[in-house]
């Protein structure tokens, strides 16, 4: 049996009165002077949080709260598991930062491991018709900000580039309906950019820069076509979303969700691919190549080409093609290793 001395305040009033409680086989009985005011099942009560230095109270089934003058005054355990470990964590500190270490490594671990295979399973369950608006939508806002101009290419050189463009997606079994070749000026060099929507951007330096050997600049379409068969645009967005979201919910700043998810098909020319999938478009162009009975160096030689003419340049903030496709000797070297 227990029996403990403290306060007991109605619910009902802001009375507090001078009381004994005593605890026996599951039953808690409320003493004031001699004779028994209240009688309850210690089951139906509420063991309340305990906090360093000040006495646990205990919220009875009327409403009413008993605080005990013993600071140290441990209740019962009623199985309540969560709470004790709650106490534990509050009056221990090294609890608590080991705690707040494990909260961040399992948030770094989702971020670097579950996130990326969240998103694949995401891009694969959305309808085609997502990836259908966000292209549009993407290409409407590239155009609209300015970010490309209209090509300055020659049409006969757009009609040469458009016509292997065709041959590649008919021996690759691909539908000509389901992509678009379309070509860009851009200020910032060669380059090449797949949209979620079946559309490949070429730049008009990327086509002169090629125009000597347009094996290479198949290879390179090659390429971003694995992109888009993989739904690579699609996850990466996701991607973006779920981890703005994610640091967004833990700062607490909820305006900004929305903001995100709306802007990351506007913000994919600042999107970078994982070095997991440049590895799958860069196996997708080497297979593709293999299977049109072409040279598989062709698109080492496109990287090369690529690599040289920046080197040459010399200047690093133009490597736009290849700032977004990490590792490009590595991805060379890797060809010639199979």
């Amino acid at each position: 049996m227990i029996q403990i001395s403290g306060l007991y305040q109605s619910a009902t009033s802001s009375r507090v009165d001078e009381v004994v409680l005593s605890l026996k086989e599951g039953v808690i009985l409320i003493r004031s002077g001699d004779a028994i005011s209240e009688q309850f099942n210690y089951s139906s009560c509420k063991i309340n949080s305990t906090l360093p230095g000040v006495p646990t109270s205990i919220t009875l089934p009327n409403g009413a709260v008993f605080t005990p003058h013993t600071t140290g005054f441990k209740w019962p355990a009623k199985k309540q598991r969560w709470s004790e470990l709650l106490n534990q964590l509050e009056s221990k500190w090294h609890l608590v930062l080991a705690s707040v270490a494990a909260l961040i490594l399992c948030v770094f671990l989702f971020i670097q491991s579950g996130v990326p295979l969240l998103s694949k399973y995401i891009a694969l369950w959305l309808p085609s018709s997502v990836s259908e608006v966000m292209g549009k939508q993407t290409l409407l806002a590239l155009d609209k900000l300015h970010v490309f101009e209209v090509s300055s290419l020659e049409q006969r050189k757009q009609e040469e580039v458009r016509a292997r463009w065709d041959r590649l997606l008919a021996q690759s079994d691909l539908s000509i309906t389901g992509y678009s070749l379309r070509f860009r000026s851009w200020s910032n060099g060669p380059n090449a950019l797949a949209l979620a929507d079946g559309t490949v951007i070429v730049t008009d330096s990327l086509v002169k820069l090629m125009a000597e050997d347009l094996r290479q600049l198949d290879a390179i379409l090659l390429h971003e076509i694995g992109h888009i068969e993989n739904r690579h645009v699609l996850q990466a967005a996701i991607r973006s979303t779920i981890i703005t979201t994610l640091y967004t919910l833990i700062l607490g700043d909820l305006d900004g969700i929305a903001e995100s998810i709306l802007g990351s098909g506007v913000s994919l020319i600042d999107l970078a691919f994982s070095r997991d999938m440049e590895r799958e478009a860069d196996e997708y162009a080497y297979q593709s190549l293999k299977n049109l009975g072409r040279p598989m160096y062709d698109f080492s030689d496109a990287l090369k080409t690529l690599k040289e003419v920046y080197e040459v340049d010399g200047e690093s903030d133009h490597w736009q093609y290849l700032s977004s496709h990490p590792d490009i000797d590595q991805r060379i070297q890797a060809q010639s290793e199979d």
